[in-house]
């Protein structure tokens, strides 16, 4: 049986996670509000890994909540921020 995506993320990412107790797990809450909504691969890569940062803080899993308002001043209707990166760009996903 193959080995879930979760799974093998979290393996690969682990050398370059950033300690800085900035991380912190995903509430089951964002999992019923985006569940459907964001791509699967967006929530494996959530279990995987949480909100958390690598490679130094070049790049920041994060909280879709964190990035909203910036979604809504760009009036991305159907957008939900994902990933920052170190000095503040932010990627989104679309929602559905």
């Amino acid at each position: 049986m193959a080995e879930p995506l979760h799974q093998r993320a979290s393996r690969a990412l682990s050398p370059h996670r950033l300690s800085c107790g900035n991380e912190r797990p995903v509430p089951e809450s964002c999992f019923a509000e985006y569940g459907g909504r964001l791509p699967e691969l967006m929530l494996e890569l959530w279990r995987a890994v949480e909100f958390a940062g690598f490679s130094d803080g070049l790049l920041w899993v994060c909280d879709p909540h964190y990035g909203q308002p910036i979604v809504d001043i760009c009036s991305l209707h159907h957008y939900a921020a994902g990933q920052r990166l170190r000095l503040g760009e932010t990627h989104c996903w679309v929602t559905c």
